[in-house]
């Protein structure tokens, strides 16, 4: 098998040491293949290797723990067959490998949890909850939140009832579980809504043009022009054409 060519910033991310590092990159453009190698070198160099159960490895899903699982046993293989499999150390890597944390975030957690149950005042068969009952319970508490805040009567939450909830207490729950998801995928959480509405205040005391969303929607306007200016004009070109041959 050839031996895969990597970009200088595949190198980088691979080769990188004693500081932390951050890798942004599109779907299918070999990050999984990069954090295999990285890994690789780590525990096959000559100075200093690492074992593999030292590694602390999260993924996103159970199928990219197994695919890298499967890819960093493979690549140890590689490296065995290339010295007839004497090399004592990579074989004990073999058999580290099936104890080494590479799992998802959840399943990390969850072990670790259970490992300190009595610490913690926990049941040691906890387990996580699947998509279904998250969901489930997520709204049984949101509707207890709402029931909650009704008997409060806070006039700021009932006016948002009387604003947003014109079809009843579901649209309500449901548009708080979404803005709840929402927040949970965004890095700076519940700040974000906050500073969304800054900048619509900004807005509505600069103008709308004047305020960081004009300057966001301008700025989307020049990339937008920028982009499909040449088509424009092969279109400008093409018209006299077109409506030559509409008219025979």
């Amino acid at each position: 098998m050839a031996e895969r060519v990597w970009t200088p910033a595949q190198r980088s991310a691979i080769d990188a040491r004693g500081q932390d590092i951050l890798v942004s990159a599109a779907a299918g453009s070999g990050k999984t293949a990069v954090l295999t190698e990285r890994i690789i070198e780590r525990i096959t160099a000559s100075e200093n290797p690492l074992s593999v159960d030292e590694l602390l490895v999260v993924t996103y899903t159970k199928a990219a723990a197994n695919e890298l699982k499967t890819r960093i046993r493979g690549a140890i293989l590689d490296e065995l067959n290339k010295v007839g499999g004497k090399n004592r150390r990579l074989r004990r890597q073999l058999l580290l490998l099936e104890q080494a944390e590479i799992s998802t975030i959840h399943s990390f957690c969850l072990n670790l949890i259970r490992k300190n149950a009595a610490l913690l005042s926990l049941p040691a068969n906890m387990r996580v909850a699947d998509e279904g009952e998250a969901k489930r319970i997520a709204r049984e508490m949101m509707e207890r939140l709402l029931a909650d805040l009704y008997k409060e009567a806070d006039p700021e939450f009932l006016l948002l009832c009387s604003t947003f909830a014109v079809l009843g207490d579901d649209q309500l729950t449901d548009d708080f579980l979404g803005l709840y998801e929402k927040t949970t995928s965004l890095p700076e959480g519940v700040e974000y809504f906050a500073r969304s509405a800054r900048a619509m205040e900004d807005c509505i005391g600069k103008g709308i043009l004047r305020g960081e969303i004009g300057k966001l929607l301008i700025g989307y306007l020049e990339a937008f022009f920028d982009h499909y200016q040449p088509f424009y004009g092969r279109l400008e070109s093409l018209y006299p054409q077109l409506i030559a041959e509409e008219r025979e």
